[in-house]
């Protein structure tokens, strides 16, 4: 730490997590039992993935400031909230899907896959997160092993996904340019006249949230599940850090307040680079995606 730092009251590193972890209930840590082993976790965060909305409300204006922005289209966060509801409830009534079911998702960035991912885990249901650029070879693999008989796919992977909808099958909700050619359209379920508030399920936090594959260097790709309590644990860890860094790197005191946070996702939405630090940590950090 320099002198200019230490005058400014700045604290270590490691003093700025004792601080935060003793006065910020949010961040409140406990040793606590996950299947027979003995973890520290946070006590007072949301408990699964969906709670992550609600909880983070208020910090997207109380639902009033845009949260999406695809091109020219855009979404305020109340109205991702309520499209993510909808899809959640037309998975559930139309295609009889519930807690602990696999449904995947293959498509190239696009704020459907967004949605998809939360409007499945209100149902308590898992997400299967296939590769964009696997063949239809590979992706027969991937849903053989996770079981997931319910697909959102874009054109190119609705393509790919045509071989495999018999033998599998397979239900494939078209997205984008796969609307028209296969047999269900998303659009179909997020313009539907149904409930905007979420699904009524008890979702438990060690309940499995998502499945993502390895890159199978030495064989094939290995489905890595993830629980609820895993991803928002990780979350919160994040978000942490934005409470720790002022307390290490003091502003000066005519600073002005930091700007709201932004992200703009560059890397796949099918792999944790871009879900976990960028798209789940949004919600509960006020970002814009």
């Amino acid at each position: 730490m320099t002198a200019e730092a230490a005058a400014a009251g700045a604290m270590s590193p490691q003093d700025a997590v004792a601080h935060i972890l003793a006065t910020n209930p949010v961040f409140a840590v406990a040793e606590t039992e996950v299947r027979g082993v003995t973890v520290k976790a946070f006590q007072n965060i949301p408990p699964h993935v969906p709670a992550l909305l609600p909880a983070g409300r208020a910090n997207h204006g109380d639902g009033a400031w845009t949260y999406l922005q695809y091109r020219d289209e855009s979404w305020t966060f109340d109205a991702f909230c309520a499209e993510v509801n909808r899809v959640s409830h037309q998975l559930r009534d139309t295609f009889g899907l519930k807690q602990g079911d696999r449904v995947a998702v293959a498509m190239r960035n696009y704020p459907e896959l967004l949605t998809c991912v939360l409007a499945i885990s209100s149902l308590g249901g898992v997400v299967v997160f296939l590769n964009a650029w696997w063949t239809t070879e590979e992706l027969d693999y991937a849903l053989r092993d996770s079981g997931a008989r319910v697909v959102f796919a874009d054109g190119p992977r609705a393509e790919r996904l045509a071989p495999l909808t018999d033998p599998l099958a397979l239900t494939v909700i078209g997205v984008r340019d796969a609307e028209g050619t296969a047999e269900h359209s998303y659009s179909t379920l997020r313009d539907a006249d149904t409930a905007e508030t979420p699904p009524e399920v008890t979702i438990d936090t060690d309940d499995d949230f998502a499945v993502m594959y390895s890159s199978g260097t030495t064989g094939h790709p290995k489905g890595v599940v993830q629980t609820h309590r895993g991803a928002v644990n990780a979350v919160f860890s994040w978000l942490m850090q934005s409470v720790i860094a002022p307390l290490v790197d003091p502003p000066a005191p005519d600073a002005p307040p930091p700007p709201r946070p932004s992200a703009l996702v560059v890397t796949p939405l099918f792999h944790v680079t871009a879900t976990h630090p960028l798209f789940l940590l949004s919600l509960p950090a006020g970002a814009k995606i």
